[in-house]
């Protein structure tokens, strides 16, 4: 399809490999690279996220929420294109997201090259200054101001510096710190999938309810609600309830009653009337 095979060294090893054991696995940190994963591996389930170094920066050096959060509106949107695209590569195949996993401090200047530049700072001729000025221009640098970004920035890459950074502030416990961060990212991968299923589903099912899907576990639990209490009352409230198909489905499952707003019970009255002269409907106890 691509052009590419898996090497034959690749191809001789997954065909002894049990297919239960390291199942194609893949690290991937953008769309692209999962294509590329899925091409040699047969299957990536692995996705690194947040390479947006300058918006990352003013993230981690806002000093308070409504900062960081305007951060993380810029952030919003090339998230949910990447989660997005690699949804849409691994069409179907299952994918696990790891957010936000690198130590927040690599994001940022290292420690000990902002530590010589502070110390030489006093000494540096106008040429050395303005070589530093625009090296910290996007942290808002200018010759005059040296000391006190280069300063600033000192101090906030030490404030989540750890002497083991792969146990420190990262995953979970960035998330309990700051919320905000891993709830950009939860939305991201939300609309994403909403996104992408759009283009999967031949109906909104929001609108239609989802018969193979969600459908199934409707009618389990009409049937194990009803082994308990036979006279047990089942409806559906919402958009599910004026759809013609849907009421048909609820019909047949054996539900009660469906429930609508006002200018869609003439359709759910008709449905249910043409489901009723179908014949096709539940065993189950029916009342209304």
């Amino acid at each position: 399809m691509f052009g590419f095979r898996r090497p034959a060294v690749l191809r001789g090893a997954d065909a002894k490999r049990p297919d239960d054991l390291l199942g194609d696995v893949a690290n991937r940190q953008l769309s692209h690279r999962g294509l590329r994963a899925f091409i040699v591996g047969n299957g990536s389930n692995e996705c690194n996220t947040l390479y947006r170094i300058e918006h990352m920066q003013a993230m981690i050096l806002a000093r308070d929420e409504k900062t960081r959060r305007k951060a993380l509106r810029k952030l919003l949107p090339m998230q949910r294109r990447d989660f997005a695209g690699l949804f849409e590569v691994m069409d179907g195949l299952p994918v696990v997201i790891r957010t936000l996993d690198p130590p927040l401090h690599e994001f940022l200047p290292k420690r000990e090259n902002l530590m010589v530049d502070l110390a030489v700072l006093p000494f540096a001729d106008i040429k050395r200054r303005r070589e530093l000025a625009a090296r910290y221009q996007k942290f808002g640098a200018e010759v005059k101001n040296l000391k006190t970004v280069v300063g600033e920035l000192l101090k906030r890459v030490e404030e989540p510096h750890e002497f083991n950074p792969m146990l420190g502030l990262r995953g979970c416990r960035l998330g309990i710190m700051y919320p905000e961060i891993t709830e950009m990212q939860v939305r991201a991968i939300f609309e994403a999938v909403v996104q992408v299923a759009k283009k999967i589903f031949a109906n909104d099912p929001f609108a239609v309810l989802d018969q193979e899907g969600v459908g199934q576990l409707v009618k389990m639990a009409v049937e194990r609600g009803r082994k308990t209490r036979p006279d047990l009352e089942i409806g559906v409230c919402g958009e599910h309830g004026g759809e013609p198909s849907s009421v048909q489905f609820c019909y047949r499952v054996g539900m009660n009653y469906v429930s609508c707003s006002p200018y869609r019970v003439p359709i759910a009255r008709l449905a249910a009337a043409q489901a009723a002269i179908s014949g096709d409907k539940s065993e189950t106890q029916r009342t209304a």
